[in-house]
C-alpha cells in the first residue's frame, strides 16, 4: 500500500493545470500500481511512453485521494 500511496501522490506532483501527468519514470512494478489506479477511477487515459516512463490523466478522484 505504501507504494501505490508514493506513486499516486507524486503523480499529484507531476500533473499540469489540466490534471495531465506528461511523463514520469515507472519502475516494473509501477506498472501493477498503474492497472489499479486505472480499475479504482483514479487515473484514465495511459500513456506508455516507453519502458521506464507513463503519461496519464488523473481523475477528479484520483487529485482529491488525500483529502
Amino acid at each position: 500500500m505504501k507504494d501505490y500511496e508514493v506513486f499516486l501522490n507524486n503523480a499529484i506532483n507531476a500533473m499540469d493545470k489540466n490534471n495531465s501527468v506528461n511523463s514520469i519514470k515507472i519502475e516494473n512494478y509501477e506498472r501493477e500500481i498503474i492497472k489499479e489506479l486505472e480499475t479504482k477511477g483514479l487515473i484514465k487515459n495511459i500513456r506508455y511512453i516507453s519502458n521506464f516512463f507513463v503519461g496519464f490523466d488523473l481523475t477528479y478522484n484520483g487529485i482529491h485521494y488525500f483529502d
